[in-house]
């Protein structure tokens, strides 16, 4: 179990330096992470599309489902300025060794947060989960293209 928690900790990496094939690493992970969820949304709203073209047919559930499609599916207009901040926040706690899976999970609910004051409460329930799960990919992606950074040394 400790070499589990060794490569897989939660909170805790070995601190490293930031070097170019990192940075680069993280500008991939991030033009991943960028696209999922209008994909994501896209797909989804085209197929209730395609199930229910009559929208008097619709009960609330399924615009509740539209509804998300369309949030996840407008997300691109705000992802980009979400990464804008969170690759160089992240590429810090890799740094000075906190970027473990749920330091990445809890950095993703930020945004989320943050936006409380400013958006209807109904988007948080949609922003917080999906930042959450974004957060996650952007550091599985990261870790697959760096994984000897995400180790903690050997003590």
């Amino acid at each position: 179990m400790t070499h589990l928690l060794r490569r897989w900790h939660p909170f805790r990496n070995a601190p490293c330096s930031l070097n170019k094939d990192l940075l680069i690493d993280s500008l991939i992970a991030a033009l991943v992470v960028c696209p999922i969820l209008p994909i994501f949304g896209y797909l989804i709203f085209s197929t209730m599309d395609r199930l229910y073209p009559d929208p008097d047919q619709i009960n609330t559930l399924q615009w509740m489902i539209m509804g998300l499609a369309l949030y996840s599916y407008a997300s691109i207009w705000l992802s980009w300025a979400v990464l804008l901040v969170a690759v160089p926040f992240s590429l810090y706690l890799l740094h000075i060794g906190w970027a473990g899976w749920a330091i990445a999970i809890a950095t993703g609910t930020l945004p989320g947060i943050v936006a409380i004051p400013f958006t209807d409460i109904n988007v948080i329930g949609i922003v917080v989960p999906f930042g959450a799960m974004l957060g996650l990919i952007y550091w599985l992606i990261l870790r697959i293209l760096q994984p000897d950074t995400f180790s903690l040394p050997e003590s």
